[in-house]
């Protein structure tokens, strides 16, 4: 029986999760295969199921995996936003080309979205799960959740769903235009302010 190191389960694991991570995002759910993931690391088919019940439950991890890094990235652009009290900035990172064109290491909620509705319920929970923290580190953007009401979903569906549609058109001059655009919504959103327009309503109604 061959001896390993320890720790070596665990790291193999890792590494299985992280090739699943990658081929996921370049791939798709439906072109995945637990052989494309385990040839991606050298190894056979028959050493999966050491460390997963079934392919769902790589699934899981990989999506879980795929997410570990986009709080943080959100987190980092708000606070650059708020140095500069200038939102455009979060989309001008996000959206950048660099980020469009690497969709393998990238945000993996732009190439998840469209699939995610069609999988099992345990890995859609993980997206949610993901999304739900990259959608708390975007809340810190100054405006987007102030006045008692939290505008941090809508401008993290602008952007999640603006990457996905820049990865669908290669036209790099409407990129650009979606890019800005996206950039000036999330300006405005950020600079609505809920409370006033309560106020400007009910002002509307003492009217005689």
């Amino acid at each position: 029986m061959a001896r390993y190191k320890p720790g070596h389960r665990e790291q193999t694991r890792a590494a299985i999760v992280d090739a699943a991570s990658r081929v996921l995002r370049d791939k798709g759910f439906a072109e995945v295969s637990i052989g494309d993931v385990m040839n991606a690391i050298g190894l056979t088919h028959g050493g999966f199921y050491a460390h997963f019940a079934d392919k769902t439950d790589m699934l899981v991890a990989a999506v879980e995996q795929a997410f570990v890094e986009s709080p943080k990235n959100f987190s980092a652009l708000a606070a650059m936003a708020n140095a500069a009290a200038n939102p455009t900035l979060v989309a001008t990172h996000y959206l950048s080309d660099k980020r469009v064109d690497d969709a393998a290491t990238g945000c993996p909620a732009a190439a998840f979205l469209s699939e995610i509705p069609r999988q099992e319920g345990a890995v859609r929970a993980a997206f949610v799960r993901g999304a739900e923290e990259t959608r708390k580190a975007l809340a810190a953007v100054r405006g987007l959740s102030n006045d008692g009401e939290d505008r941090s979903w809508a401008a993290l569906s602008m952007l999640f769903g603006g990457l996905a549609m820049m990865r669908a058109v290669p036209d790099v001059s409407t990129r650009a235009l979606i890019r800005t655009q996206i950039g000036d919504a999330l300006r405005a959103l950020a600079a609505t302010r809920p409370v006033q327009k309560k106020r400007a309503a009910g002002a509307m109604l003492k009217s005689p």
